[in-house]
């Protein structure tokens, strides 16, 4: 007999703790008014690989479902009704089939696949891929969902879509459809949405290990979101809290991106957006050994963590005292000095004056 997976553990570790609330249950139904968490949620299902089900393109509906979910079954088969005013853009994240689903993106592979008669893709690497993008997008729909009560696990199906007043996100099958019928949002600019998904997975991630970057750190002012792939149309599975470090595993060639894996050495790879970092980690150069040390005669001196002045700053040498000097470096015909600013055995680079 097939089992129902109709309520998969989240096991994402999540990076930043939420406020206490009740957990959510189905038939549960959320507005999201606030704008920066709608946009995110949206922009993470609109870009998912979905199958387009019904002609009312214009009225988009995102159902967020698993293939062996008897209650996503149940959902497929009432709207078989070609009166429905709304088109339902299913996103399969789990189990058997899923994979077919989201290669082949038409209802035929869906109900095949709620039958249990979907057969292995054709590309089982584009796929899986395709799945665990999908899967990250379900991910991403629990973290904005936090601090309603989610955050252990999912219910199938969710349905997602626009209103006038935010977002609505219903859990599990809605007990009236013409309610959803009544307050979507009309959107004939969307009713032609390619998703951003069906070519980001094209290929796998490929990220060169740099052996300086071991570590990121949120350095800055904010919060800095963590994507499921570098591409900020990608579904964001969380924020990384001023402050914090995650381990990371490279850079995302040719890019600005750094791969991160938040929820250890087992867990997914993510990715930050981390322009100057990345330069950073990427950077050549070789130091020459040296010794002795270096001197601030003529003013403070600024001891930058690379051999660039774009680099951060992470001690100052005031006028009147110097620091141990390790090594030289010499990069784009400038002159740095390797020194040792700490008792941990830091380096740091100060300019050649």
């Amino acid at each position: 007999m097939r089992s129902y997976l109709c309520v998969p553990l989240l096991f994402l570790a999540l990076i930043a703790a939420s406020p206490a609330a009740a957990a959510l249950g189905r038939s549960d139904q959320i507005l999201i008014t606030d704008p920066l968490q709608a946009q995110r949620l949206m922009t993470a299902v609109e870009n998912a690989l979905w199958v387009a089900d019904g002609d009312d393109a214009a009225n988009p509906v995102y159902v967020i479902y698993s293939t062996q979910c008897g209650f996503s079954q149940q959902l497929f088969e009432r709207t078989r009704n070609p009166g429905l005013k709304v088109q339902l853009r299913w996103i399969a994240a789990a189990a058997l089939g899923a994979d077919q689903v989201v290669t082949a993106r038409d209802t035929a592979t869906m109900a095949a696949a709620f039958a249990g008669r979907a057969v292995r893709p054709a590309d089982p690497g584009y796929g899986s891929r395709g799945v665990a993008y999908n899967a990250a997008v379900m991910n991403s729909a629990n973290n904005e969902l936090r601090q309603y009560g989610g955050g252990q696990s999912f219910p199938f199906p969710t349905l997602i879509y626009r209103t006038a007043q935010g977002v609505r996100v219903s859990l599990g099958i809605p007990k009236d459809l013409s309610q959803v019928e009544a307050e979507i949002l009309t959107e004939p600019e969307r009713a032609t949405l390619q998703p951003a998904g069906v070519e980001l997975v094209r290929q796998p991630v490929q990220a060169t290990r740099v052996p300086r970057l071991t570590h990121f750190s949120n350095d800055g002012s904010s919060s800095l979101p963590v994507y499921a792939l570098p591409n900020e149309l990608a579904p964001v599975l969380d924020q990384l809290a001023v402050g914090f470090q995650i381990a990371a595993t490279g850079v995302v060639a040719g890019s600005s991106w750094i791969e991160v894996q938040p929820w250890g050495a087992q867990g997914q790879k993510a990715y930050v957006l981390a322009p100057l970092e990345a330069k950073l980690a990427q950077l050549a150069f070789q130091v020459r050994p040296a010794s002795g040390n270096v001197a601030a005669s003529r003013g403070d001196l600024q001891v930058y963590s690379h051999p660039d002045v774009e680099a951060p700053v992470i001690d100052t040498v005031e006028q009147g005292y110097q620091v141990r000097k390790s090594g030289e470096v010499n990069l784009d015909g400038r002159i740095w000095d390797e020194v040792m600013p700490f008792q941990s055995n830091t380096r740091g680079y100060i300019l050649r004056q």
